[in-house]
């Protein structure tokens, strides 16, 4: 993808900033459902909202949704929220959590990145598995099983975390991020398979379809990621045995207006439990998309309205 222009730019981050005010009314006026907690990390007061579990005690699912640059942890409840908190509820013992980034992002794998999260090199996973542990305790929870939703700057602490400690999470979902290229990467990788769904549009104009330069709202550069194809491949090396296709959905075209379809692809192997599947939004744009939310910016590209991501994150999450 090549550099956007100065003048393209500058639109760019008004129209963001200005997408930042008005859903910021919302949040102001709407009553939190959730529950507002803070942990001390480092001498640094870190905030997370949660739903709350059924009851204390036995085995419970932990499901973090990490929000992209830019947004903070109410912002992200607001515009996916609404589908994630109803799905968990109507399962057995599942906490949405929405943590708090820094400064309004995560220090993920990006070496090229320039925001105070990267620049101070803020301990986010730490900060993660902490809020993991007091859940525990406060709850007394006997067992857990956690996953990790990540949509842009937060599918990049995903892959973080699926690189640094894969072993605390039972599967992961990413939406509009793909690997950095190796010389903008600088975690050291464990080397294994996950469970892992990657979700992009192929004409996100944000982190490119099929690798380049990702530029963000805010007029910075992120540095340069690897196609889709390559990051779907990169995990699926990892995987023990021979990769085949297990199956493949084509989501029903209910909006034809839109210009868009999806097409989900599962790969496993015969020696391994782990799953990779993908979701290819063909013309979709950097978007989370659900019927919940649709206050998008145009500078986002083209919305896909047939599909409930977070319904699909969590039928996925079902199968692991």
């Amino acid at each position: 993808m090549e550099k956007i222009g100065t003048t393209k730019m500058k639109k760019y981050t008004l129209k963001y900033i200005q997408w930042l005010l008005v859903l910021a009314m919302p949040l102001i006026l709407n009553a939190q459902k959730s529950q507002v907690d803070s942990l001390e990390i480092y001498d640094r007061i870190r905030s997370y909202t949660y739903t709350q579990p059924k009851q204390n005690g036995g085995k419970v699912r932990i499901i973090f949704a990490l929000h992209g640059s830019g947004m903070s942890m109410g912002f992200m409840e607001q515009v996916v929220g609404t589908q994630f908190n109803a799905l968990a509820y109507q399962q057995e013992q599942t906490i949405m959590v929405y943590p708090e980034g820094f400064s309004g992002n995560w220090n993920d794998c990006r070496a090229k990145a320039t925001y105070p999260a990267k620049k101070q090199q803020i301990d986010d996973v730490k900060f993660l598995l902490k809020i993991i542990e007091r859940l525990k305790n406060q709850y007394q929870f006997q067992e857990t099983e956690v996953f990790a939703v990540g949509y842009s700057n937060g599918g990049h602490m995903c892959f973080k975390l699926a690189k640094k400690i894969p072993s605390e999470f039972k599967g992961f979902a990413i939406v509009g991020a793909n690997l950095p290229i190796s010389v903008n990467d600088d975690c050291t990788s464990s080397n294994e398979a996950v469970s892992i769904l990657l979700i992009n549009g192929t004409a996100d104009p944000i982190n490119p379809y099929q690798g380049g330069e990702v530029w963000a709202g805010d007029g910075q550069t992120r540095g340069k990621v690897v196609s889709a194809h390559e990051t779907r491949d990169y995990w699926l090396d990892l995987l023990k045995g021979e990769p085949s296709l297990e199956s493949e959905i084509k989501y029903e075209d209910i909006y034809p207006q839109d210009n868009s379809r999806v097409v989900q692809r599962t790969y496993s192997t015969s020696e391994s439990t782990k799953r990779v599947s993908t979701v290819e939004v063909i013309n979709g744009g950097h978007h989370f998309a659900n019927p919940d939310f649709e206050e998008w910016p145009e500078y986002l590209g083209n919305l896909n309205r047939d599909v409930n991501l977070p319904k699909i994150i969590m039928t996925f999450f079902d199968t692991l």
